[in-house]
Formats: C-alpha cells, sequence, structure tokens
C-alpha cells in the first residue's frame, strides 16, 4: 500500500515537471481570480460599513430667516415632524448659533467677535435621520 502510494506521488511530481508551464499558467489563473474576487469582496464590505455609518451620521438643518416669526418656525417644525426625515429636532438661536460657533472653532471665536453683527442664522432646526 505504501509503495502504491509513493510510486503515484512520483509519477504526478513527474507528470507536472514534464507540462510545468501547464501547470504554473493554471495555477496563476486560479490565484488571479481568487484574488480579484477577493478584492472585491473586501471592497463590497468596507463600502457597505462606510454608507451605513454615513446613513448614522446624516443630518439636516434647516435655516431660517432673520425676521422669521414664531409661527413660520412651528410650521416648519411640523413639516419636518411629519416627514419622518428627522429622528429628533432642536430649535438653535441666533446666540445659541454664535456660542456653538465659538465652541466649534476656537481659533476663529475673535474673528466672529470683532464683526458688529451676529453673522448666523437666526435659528436652524437640525435632526439626526431615522435609520432604517
Amino acid at each position: 500500500m505504501l509503495r502504491a502510494v509513493q510510486y503515484s506521488l512520483r509519477e504526478a511530481a513527474a507528470s507536472l515537471w514534464r507540462g510545468r508551464r501547464q501547470a504554473a499558467l493554471a495555477i496563476l489563473t486560479i490565484a488571479a481570480g481568487l484574488f480579484v474576487l477577493g478584492f472585491f469582496l473586501v471592497v463590497n464590505a468596507n463600502l457597505q460599513r462606510v454608507m451605513a455609518r454615513w446613513s448614522e451620521a446624516a443630518e439636516l438643518s434647516v435655516y431660517l430667516k432673520d425676521d422669521a416669526s414664531q409661527e413660520q418656525v412651528n410650521a416648519i417644525e411640523g413639516l419636518i415632524a411629519r416627514s419622518g426625515l428627522a429622528a429628533d429636532r432642536k430649535y438653535v438661536s441666533k446666540a445659541d448659533a454664535a456660542t456653538r460657533f465659538r465652541q466649534d472653532f476656537p481659533d476663529l471665536a475673535r474673528t466672529a467677535d470683532q464683526l458688529s453683527r451676529n453673522p448666523f442664522p437666526a435659528s436652524s432646526l437640525t435632526g439626526r435621520r431615522e435609520t432604517a
């Protein structure tokens, strides 16, 4: 039995050696196919992760004019609430927007302080998109 296995292995090695070019080409073809498949699987997995993160982090901001009345603000809040696009909403006044800017961009805070008026929108409604 052992002699039969040894004989089979010797003959297989000799056959591979005789057709080494064809064997190498077959091996390279299979390796290239597996590489391409693996590459696209990795790209697909990474794209799915990126899209999932982007959809979780999506935000919507609605900026209002300085002269917007409370009725108009309430109407916009109602539209956003009924649309189902926002999981939560927050009203941000002009003063709050300036404070947020100073906190988020401390290097530019002095520039905003030097202006004669508050350049930020009167208010904004921000919401995070609901994930399915």
